[in-house]
């Protein structure tokens, strides 16, 4: 339907149908849906697999993984937004559309031919989401008929689903589960950050349309789309800098940044971002009410936009791809990492819910602005009669505020290698503690032998249990 080849060899002569504007946008909606639910599938699952397939050969080894696996996104967005774009403007809008088509034909090829050399998770018998949904559903349940303790071993809510505890799944299933109820903060704290990411086709481009696109005085339009590559260059320049040099000089330094500290500089340079462009919204207002105006057109448009030269929007666009190279990498490693196995395709699928709540909190919150500056729009249609900056300030106030949640956040987290370190401490120590006993124990130590056993009972549980 995209790709019309009558069109194609007859020289674009008519359709032999027509279409209401209800029917077009049907159809247009439909084929939004389609692709929404293809790329859920294909986020969720595919980077995911790729990981599987190294997963014996260590922590480096998948941290590159996910670096290149970011970087390889970012060269197919380039291409969209330099080969793509420009076969659609200047040649063909259906062959723009027929590329990605057969592109993906061929990556569906490729991955059925190479079947046989991956390694397979095997199959759940029952949906890891949907033995979630009901392990958290029940175990809320349970607390608000129940509320008290029901075994020895409940410490956390999500305890009472356990059969054990009243509930009807198994041990195994609910610490599993539990494990997400650790990562879910950190993947809360992403939403507003993932914010940032969406002013590109929003805000940014606003600004960039009131500024002068005269590319060095040619009188050629630079396309606002564009810009976007100020964005992904820093990813594909960074990407294989910090993977093949930063982060092997660290290691040899017996430096490790986490993954949630990478995560860390990626929501600062996203906080800075926004910064930049409330500053450049100011200077670009100061330009026009100073005289520097264009008068330029887009769409056949006319309007004034400042003198300032559009591709001073760079610096703004290039903070926030910075920031993607520690932000989106470290957060799928984070993922993948931390998830028990057989629910990574599920934590995979928050990582792209992070993102769609992002956009829809970035809607509601101009909404929301709007709604409450009436008259004097913070978010306005026309950026020459609105105040943009105050939006973009209040952005970064709600950045900064979450900046610091992050960081709270990220400070408590216990990563799944330390509390497993730790109980195999633990315990070791208290194996030695009894070796050094004995096998008899004096009566003025019972109480204090008493108490130890309790211990080891705890952390042979709680290692069990997380197995």
């Amino acid at each position: 339907m995209a790709f019309p080849f009558d069109e194609l060899v007859e020289h674009h002569r008519s359709p032999p149908y027509t279409l209401t504007d209800p029917q077009k946008e049907g159809i247009f909606l439909i084929a939004l849906l389609l692709i929404s639910v293809g790329i859920g599938g294909i986020k969720a699952n595919v980077s995911a697999f790729g990981a599987y397939q190294l997963r014996d050969l260590g922590e480096q080894e998948l941290q590159s993984f996910f670096n290149w696996w970011i970087w390889l996104m970012n060269v197919a967005s380039a291409m969209a937004c330099l080969a793509i774009c420009y076969i659609q403007q200047e040649v063909d809008f259906y062959i723009g559309y027929l590329i990605p088509a057969v592109a993906m034909l061929v990556a569906l090829l490729a991955l059925y031919l190479g079947r046989k050399s991956y390694v397979h998770l095997p199959p759940s018998k029952v949906s890891p989401l949907a033995t979630t949904l009901r392990i958290v559903f029940q175990a809320a349940k349970n607390t608000v008929r129940w509320r008290g303790r029901l075994c020895d071993h409940v410490d956390s809510w999500l305890d009472r689903a356990k059969e054990s505890c009243g509930g009807s799944f198994s041990d195994t299933h609910v610490e599993m589960v539990k494990k997400l109820e650790r990562i879910f903060p950190v993947f809360l704290v992403q939403i507003l950050n993932r914010n940032v990411f969406y002013q590109i086709p929003t805000t940014f481009f606003l600004q960039a349309m009131r500024l002068n696109l005269d590319v060095g005085s040619t009188g050629i339009n630079l396309p606002i789309a564009a810009l976007n590559l100020f964005a992904i260059i820093p990813i594909l320049l960074l990407v294989p800098l910090m993977d093949r040099v930063v982060y092997p000089m660290l290691e040899m330094c017996n430096i490790r940044p986490s993954p949630l500290k990478r995560m860390g500089t990626g929501h600062f340079l996203g906080l800075l971002a926004i910064l930049v462009a409330a500053g450049m919204e100011i200077a670009r207002k100061n330009v026009i009410e100073e005289g520097g105006v264009v008068r330029q057109s887009l769409g056949g448009v006319p309007f004034n936009a400042s003198s300032i030269n559009a591709l001073w929007l760079g610096p703004q666009y290039l903070l926030v791809g910075t920031g993607e190279v520690f932000v989106m990498s470290s957060g799928i490693e984070f993922a993948y990492t931390e998830a028990p196995a057989p629910l990574s395709t599920v934590v995979m699928g928050l990582v792209g819910i992070t993102m769609g709540l992002g956009s829809l909190t970035g809607a509601v919150l101009i909404n929301v602005v709007n709604a409450a500056t009436p008259g004097t729009e913070w978010y306005p249609d026309e950026p020459n009669e609105g105040y943009l900056e105050a939006y973009l300030f209040l952005l970064a106030a709600l950045g900064f505020v979450n900046f610091v949640a992050f960081c709270g956040v990220a400070s408590r987290y216990k990563y799944v290698a330390q509390e497993e370190e730790e109980r195999e401490r633990d315990t070791l120590r208290l194996v030695t503690y009894f070796e050094k006993q004995g096998t008899r124990a004096d009566d003025d130590d019972d109480d204090e032998l008493a108490d130890w056993e309790r211990q080891l009972d705890a952390l042979n549980y709680s290692l069990t249990a997380s197995l």
